[in-house]
């Protein structure tokens, strides 16, 4: 037995409401007041239209995997929450310790990975120690 539909959760419904949210946060900054200055940026947050929506944000990521519509949809609403937590720790109006810790969420590491031709895998810190041991040597 599948599960019952109800309006709120037709695709065309569900990308026309993410549309609209996105216009919202004004992420493109085109969007002005009535005295001409520009309205302010929101970061836009998948939970956030998920619950102004009515939807249930699992079911939406269920959703998405089962259609490339709705899951274009939502990576163009995951990149400008990107784009704005980058532009916002970059210009110094969101702080980074907030920024990074969003951006962890979504998946961004502060560490590196080196592979070396053998196929091992080293940490920044392991070859940092490397690097001083082959200094001390030298």
């Amino acid at each position: 037995m599948g599960r019952h539909k109800t309006p709120i959760y037709e695709i065309p419904y569900m990308i026309q409401q993410i549309d609209k949210y996105l216009e919202d946060c004004n992420v493109d900054g085109s969007q002005h007041t009535k005295t001409g200055q520009r309205k302010p940026l929101r970061i836009p947050i998948l939970k956030e239209c998920c619950l102004k929506n009515g939807w249930n944000h699992i079911y939406i990521e269920e959703l998405a995997r089962e259609n490339e519509e709705l899951s274009v949809k939502i990576k163009e609403l995951i990149s400008w929450k990107e784009v704005l937590l980058e532009q916002g720790m970059l210009y110094g109006t969101i702080k980074h310790g907030a920024a990074i810790f969003s951006l962890k969420q979504l998946g961004w590491r502060d560490n590196s990975v080196v592979t070396f031709n053998k196929g091992e895998d080293i940490e920044d810190d392991e070859l940092t120690k490397s690097l001083e041991e082959i200094a001390k040597k030298l």
